[in-house]
């Protein structure tokens, strides 16, 4: 036994000493312990690297699963809502990281994200961007440019290639443009707002818009029966008929202009060389929708699109008749829309003095108002309420003069129209009259429908720059000094 107990004692000893030899550490011939530090570093730094390399082996495989994502409370609405989407099976890396090598330096700039997650600089909304390449690469939708028109859930017909590979309104979407990234209760659903946005604005109005590719283009006329009251309506025998319009009938399809506000620009930027560029249509949608994927909804205002249920009371709008209405007095008022002259807006204009403080006169009373509604005329009273009872008969003043001047650029103008009558249309042939006669009586005609009052310097310029231009055309004529030829009663 005690033979045996040796021989186990040396194996033990000569096992540790290979251990320690490895180590790099070894016993000299004196019986010194010797330290070798080459072998010891080397085999060290081998086994730590081997350790280093296994954790970050497994870092990387559970930082690329969603339970990593959900690590970060930011993520928490994120996380929920892709947990109840359809695409809850595909791993948030399969779309987030692009295919091809280039998800490896995604994947770094991913690092920078845990860094402030970690030192508390994070922003609270994180931001995240996915290729049109994650979506289409193979085994997920790699087919979707080649159905064709589908039909949505929603009962809407779509065609993703012209939508993908065609410009629309001047703007190369992607794919999220459309599927946002995240919809309350939902992940990468459709977006049907941004939808709105491009197919309804401009705003329907006056029954001469209509959306964007029609109405057909995205829901057919329904084929079934409808019940309205007593009677059995169906679309097929009166849409289809020649010259009805779906907006004949469907007066409150969508509403909302979709305008975008200078003021949401600072959500984001706050550069003054960024806000500059505010202006610029086809910079700004090239880097916002082009370029990267902001969402249509953080600039513009949403536009609404449904057919509400009507009751009792046919919901009109005017504008669809009534289209146009007081354009070049509000222009004139604005100091805009005049040819040849600089714009000069009304001082109550700039002091921001609406129609109504002006226009102040019913036009109506009793009955005949309630029954035809009411139009507020323009009344000196606005002159005096704002000015005192110096400005007493200003406004009668201004019109007369108005109405000289005017008279004055219409005599040349009918003077110059038999002078060319005379001469015969041939006569024209390389002669300034064939732009300055068109501009002339733009301006005259733009002076009386849009009654100059609403901003009288504006309006004295446009008559001067009209007659200045009916005095070159008639001395191009060639017939003889202007203010001879027409400012007498036989040139």
């Amino acid at each position: 036994m005690d033979n045996d107990s040796g021989k186990e004692a040396a194996k033990r000893r000569f096992g540790l000493g290979r251990v320690l030899v490895w180590l790099g550490v070894a016993r000299s011939s004196e019986g010194r312990i010797v330290l070798l530090l080459r072998p010891l570093l080397l085999r060290g730094g081998a086994a730590a690297f081997a350790v280093m390399a296994a954790a970050l082996g497994l870092m990387y495989e559970y930082s690329t699963s969603p339970s990593f994502c959900n690590r970060c409370h930011i993520m928490a609405p994120y996380y929920q809502a892709w947990k109840t989407s359809s695409h809850n099976f595909v791993s948030c890396i399969e779309c987030h990281y692009p295919p091809g090598t280039r998800q490896w330096w995604v994947k770094f700039q991913a690092l920078s994200q845990v860094v402030k997650y970690v030192t508390r600089t994070y922003s609270s909304k994180p931001f995240a961007e996915i290729e049109d390449a994650s979506c289409l690469r193979e085994g997920c939708h790699t087919k979707r440019l080649l159905q064709g028109k589908v039909l949505t859930s929603a009962g809407v017909q779509f065609d993703h290639t012209p939508h993908l590979q065609n410009l629309r309104r001047g703007k190369q979407l992607r794919c999220t443009s459309c599927h946002s990234q995240i919809v309350i209760g939902s992940h990468i659903e459709v977006t049907y707002s941004t939808c709105y946005l491009c197919h309804f604005k401009p705003p329907i109005e006056g029954g001469g818009e209509k959306p964007l590719a029609g109405c057909a283009s995205c829901h057919p006329a329904p084929e079934q029966d409808f019940q309205v009251g007593d009677l059995t309506f169906n679309h097929r025998d009166f849409a289809l008929q020649p010259g009805n319009k779906c907006e004949n009938c469907h007066l409150d399809v969508a509403r909302g202009d979709g305008e975008a506000p200078k003021d949401r620009c600072y959500t984001c930027h706050n550069q003054p060389d960024r806000l500059a560029q505010y202006a610029d249509i086809e910079f700004v949608h090239a880097n916002h929708v082009s370029k990267h994927n902001i969402e249509c909804t953080q600039c513009h205002f949403r536009i609404e699109h449904s057919i509400s249920q009507r009751t009792a009371m046919i919901q009109t709008q005017c504008n669809m008749c009534h289209s146009g209405q007081h354009l070049s007095p509000a222009a004139m008022y604005r100091g805009e829309g005049g040819r040849g002259v600089k714009p000069s807006p009304s001082p109550m204009f700039l002091a921001q003095v609406d129609c109504v403080g002006c226009h102040l006169k019913p036009l109506r009373s009793g009955l005949e108002a309630e029954l035809s509604g009411q139009t507020q005329l323009a009344s000196e009273q606005g002159c005096l309420n704002c000015h005192g009872e110096a400005y007493q008969g200003i406004l009668a003043g201004w019109q007369e003069t108005l109405k000289k001047e005017t008279d004055q650029v219409q005599a040349k103008l009918f003077r110059v129209r038999e002078r060319l009558a005379a001469i015969g249309p041939e006569a024209l042939a390389g002669q300034s009259c064939r732009e300055l006669v068109p501009d002339a009586t733009y301006n005259l005609e733009f002076v009386r429908f849009a009654h100059g009052v609403h901003n009288l310097d504006y309006a004295e310029s446009l008559l001067q720059q009209a007659g200045q231009s009916l005095d070159q055309c008639w001395q191009t004529l060639g017939a003889g000094p202007a203010r001879r030829g027409l400012d007498q009663e036989n040139p």
